[in-house]
């Protein structure tokens, strides 16, 4: 009985072989969409959650007027992130971080590599899986980590703790570091693009900077605070500097700081 259904069926298929044709094609195209869309979901759903402490983090942001309206930037006082962490409560851990797109010098060859400079406690808010080496080794001067990626570009197969890698500044001056750890790739559904990480303090030392100036700005400030309810506390407390920031630029007056969850960052 099911052979004699089964093979009318196929009959009825043939028969009307235009429409069996056109089925067909809208069930493999609607699953298509439906796997495509699945993991696009999964994609911005994980975005930035390979980090274990990835509740607890937050990203500093400034608002000032322009234009009539106000608006949001990621740029803060590099000094906040010392202040903040030393007076306010609540921040369990804080950290620096600025970018420089700057080319690493290997022999005669130049790499575009992102760079950026960071406190050490970024190692400890965020997660990154180690290669090779010690990752803490950038709390020395003159240290940098690269990535799995970086590494390889660099140094081929050979073992890269302890090399040499030689960095140009944006005036074409070479500052020598030694690498102290390799760290896995940042994924892609990250925020962060990053081929090697050194400590802030290289960067002072590099560029002649004043960290406790308010006229510094980072590009990014990420705090980690273990109870939820002290944000209100804490973003209440960022006020209070806001008038020696803008003492210090009249030109790029802050009218306050916000604190957006890491899962709001990407």
């Amino acid at each position: 009985m099911i052979r004699n259904y089964l093979l009318v069926t196929f009959r009825n298929l043939i028969k009307n072989r235009v429409f069996t044709i056109i089925n067909i094609l809208g069930l493999g195209l609607a699953l298509s969409v439906c796997i495509v869309a699945f993991f696009n979901h999964m994609f911005n759903f994980e975005f930035d959650r390979t980090h274990e402490n990835f509740d607890k983090i937050y990203r500093v942001t400034s608002f000032r007027d322009m234009e009539g309206r106000e608006q949001e930037y990621g740029l803060v006082p590099a000094t906040l992130g010392l202040e903040i962490k030393k007076d306010i409560p609540g921040i369990e851990k804080s950290a620096r971080l600025l970018r420089a797109g700057l080319p690493v010098k290997k022999g005669d060859d130049l790499f575009p590599m992102e760079i950026s400079f960071v406190d050490p406690e970024f190692l400890d808010i965020f997660t990154l899986p180690v290669i090779n080496g010690d990752l803490k080794s950038i709390e020395g001067q003159g240290i940098a980590l690269i990535s799995q990626t970086a590494a390889n570009t660099l140094f081929g197969d050979d073992y890269p703790i302890g090399k040499m890698v030689s960095i140009l500044d944006d005036r074409g001056k070479e500052f020598t570091f030694a690498v102290g750890g390799v760290f896995a790739d940042f994924p892609d559904n990250s925020s962060f693009r990053i081929d090697i990480l050194s400590h802030f303090d290289n960067l002072i030392l590099m560029r002649g900077l004043i960290d406790t100036d308010w006229k510094m700005w980072v590009n990014a400030l990420f705090i980690m605070i273990p109870d939820k309810s002290s944000l209100s506390s804490i973003a209440q407390s960022m006020k209070t500097y806001l008038p020696v920031q803008n003492r210090a630029r009249e030109d790029f007056k802050i009218n306050r700081f916000n604190l957006v969850p890491l899962d709001e960052v990407g």
